[in-house]
């Protein structure tokens, strides 16, 4: 498969109840994007990764890679690595992608082109430069929407350029990943559509997981 516009990059681990719910937001839709499905599963003990052979299996633009327990930011980054796209989308396995995903995405093509999805409202859309966007941080932060890496877009040559990749820790890797996109981003653009479904409190998520040194690790 040549000419790919966008990597959905899926890390798996242990969400056999979800996982066909997911893949099928994403290969139901009609789209002129081409994109490719990069499935890691993350050492699944339950029925997984064999979802995930099935669904390589019966679509040519799945990819399964099977690999050791390492953690979610490991398997995002042989994504990475293993990803052919122009584009990178980072998906959670539990979670899902509204009807008209690709319709609503954005491509424009100028000196750049930009591919940008969103899911909740920020406190302003548009393209905003360095300068303005460092001046809006604040307010933007407040929504709650700077933290993840479902809500939004990452030109994968900008990623490359400036080796950004998700650090190696049991929490908080988005929010990491994010803030060394924003250390070196010319341009951002936010868009007003909501795109994704982010499924809160599932039982085994990190999110309703105790960890120690929780507070620790937001502080930081």
């Amino acid at each position: 498969m040549n000419n790919i516009d966008l990597s959905i990059i899926v890390p798996v681990f242990n969400v056999e109840g979800y996982l066909k719910r997911a893949l099928d937001s994403i290969l139901m839709q009609s789209s002129p994007i081409n994109y490719e499905i990069v499935l890691i599963d993350d050492g699944s003990s339950d029925n997984s990764g064999a979802i995930c052979d099935k669904y390589q299996n019966n679509f040519s633009n799945v990819c399964v890679r099977h690999i050791e327990n390492n953690g979610v930011s490991e398997a995002r980054n042989l994504g990475i690595s293993l990803s052919r796209g122009n584009y990178l989308f980072f998906m959670d396995p539990d979670d899902f992608v509204s009807e008209d995903f690709f319709e609503n995405n954005e491509i424009k093509e100028n000196k750049d082109t930009i591919l940008s999805c969103r899911t909740h409202l920020y406190t302003r859309c548009g393209l905003l430069g360095k300068n303005e966007f460092r001046n809006e941080f604040i307010e933007l932060f407040k929504t709650d929407m700077m933290y993840n890496v479902w809500s939004r877009i990452y030109n994968k040559s900008f990623i490359l350029k400036h080796d950004i990749q998700f650090p190696s820790k049991p929490i908080g890797e988005d929010t990491s990943f994010n803030f060394q996109v924003y250390r070196h981003l010319n341009t951002i653009l936010f868009i007003d559509s909501t795109l994704y479904n982010y499924i809160a409190g599932r039982s085994g998520s990190a999110l309703t997981s105790f960890h120690p040194r929780r507070i620790e690790i937001q502080l930081d």
